[in-house]
């Protein structure tokens, strides 16, 4: 059964906002082992170079093998905007129609895919305000926290 409110944030990310209090952070998190996860076969070029942007671009750890799914969704969601952009930029945002001029059909791609890559980087951290809400401590400090919660 699901509580209301808010779903938890990661412990993981609270780690890195700066979260040290032991009763604030949860022991028992299934911790998934680590490494980053490897892109998809599936993915088309541009989704590949996003997946290796994003891996490039996180903190060494924060992704593990667990997070392919998502990583997956959201690469191929930036390879459909990218490609609905070019569209837009080539067509317009209006096409002819039965009826006369219409929104074209990749405007509304496009959109879907932002929706879709917002939903995706906010569960992986990624959005600015994420970023904003992370506070990355001294690596000492860092492997202290990663020992004791992590392993």
């Amino acid at each position: 059964m699901s509580r209301p409110g808010p779903k938890p944030t990661p412990t993981k990310l609270r780690v890195l906002r700066g979260e040290t209090r032991p009763s604030r952070l949860n022991r028992h998190e299934p911790v998934p082992r680590p490494g980053a996860p490897r892109p998809p076969t599936f993915l088309t070029k541009e989704a590949k170079a996003e997946w290796r942007r994003i891996v490039r671009a996180l903190p060494p750890g924060l992704l593990t093998p667990a997070d392919r799914q998502v990583l997956a969704v959201a690469c191929a969601a930036w390879s459909r905007w990218v490609d609905a952009t070019t569209l837009v930029g080539q067509f317009g945002i209006m096409s002819r129609g039965d009826r006369g001029l219409v929104k074209a059909s990749y405007v509304q791609i496009a959109r879907d895919a932002e929706a879709t890559l917002a939903r995706c980087w906010a569960a992986l951290g990624l959005s600015p305000a994420d970023r904003s809400r992370m506070e990355l401590p001294e690596r000492e400090r860092q492997e202290d926290i990663a020992k004791r919660y992590f392993q």
